[in-house]
């Protein structure tokens, strides 16, 4: 009986000890994973919320941060009915329509995007961006001239484009991506548009600069171009572009040598893509 015991307890300890070590390696990659992303905090936090990631790899964690945008998505389009419903303001009114048109929009892509994650990581990767986009243009309605009207979306807006930007840096750990710089870029652009408004500040391109997901990049990019002395937010947005097809350019050689130099068929296959 006292052998029989002991031998159920060590079992117990072991499945124990499995359990622990599974926790263990699950939230190493959740910690591991998300500290390679824009925001490291807000992508533990996002995974975390999910019981899911429990048992998730990489493209399962791509795809809760997916959901997690949906969700946010929904929520958002949810807000912009109930403005609209409080409201008569005409312009407002317009404004807040684009925005719900944007974030239907938005909906359909994730549903999309979701499927693609494990078979197309390009295209996941393409949705994501898009969904920054649509945030962007949501909050870009609000500034147009010359009926500008102070967003009610800002938060929503930065939290959709947060919640994208993570995908894409999730997936990009998924293998081997010669555009991780120009990813970052095209962001960092995206960024810079999210910020067009008018700056009176001494030093216009730290203060654009440190409202970007890449400040330090930002900086860099921009005054190493002599053009952007004397250039507004418009021009800053304008040099980055260029520096994306500059990246763009160099990348695009880079894969052309890489094609010359491997025999491997899946290699080429994705070099190819």
């Amino acid at each position: 009986m006292d052998a029989s015991v002991t031998l159920t307890r060590i079992s117990l300890l072991f499945l124990s000890l499995l359990f622990t070590l599974s926790c263990h390696s699950q939230a190493d990659l959740i910690g591991d994973t998300c500290k390679k992303t824009l925001f490291p905090d807000l992508c533990i936090s996002t995974l975390r919320s999910n019981p899911s990631s429990a048992a998730a790899d990489v493209k399962g964690l791509a795809r809760i941060m997916f959901y997690a945008t949906a969700v946010k998505a929904t929520a958002t389009l949810n807000q912009v009915n109930v403005l609209l419903k409080k409201t008569n303001d005409v312009v407002l009114i317009e404004c807040l329509e684009n925005c719900a048109s944007e974030y239907a929009s938005a909906l359909n892509d994730i549903f999309t995007a979701n499927k693609n994650v494990g078979s197309d990581i390009f295209a996941a990767k393409g949705v994501a961006a898009d969904l920054i986009a649509e945030a962007q243009d949501c909050e870009g309605t609000f500034t147009d001239e010359p009926y500008k009207r102070k967003s009610p979306l800002t938060v929503e807006n930065e939290v959709l484009r947060d919640l994208a930007a993570t995908v894409i840096e999730i997936i990009n750990t998924l293998g081997m991506d010669v555009s991780v710089t120009l990813t970052r870029m095209s962001l960092l652009f995206l960024s810079l548009l999210f910020t067009l408004s008018c700056h009176s500040q001494a030093d216009l391109i730290g203060d654009t600069c440190k409202k970007t997901l890449h400040p330090d990049l930002c900086i860099s990019a921009l005054r190493s171009n002599p053009s952007s002395v004397a250039a507004d937010v418009e021009g800053l947005a304008r040099i980055v572009f260029y520096a994306i097809a500059v990246k763009a350019t160099a990348t695009l050689n880079q894969v052309n040598v890489l094609l010359k130099k491997t025999n491997d068929v899946v290699l080429i296959g994705a070099l190819e893509n």
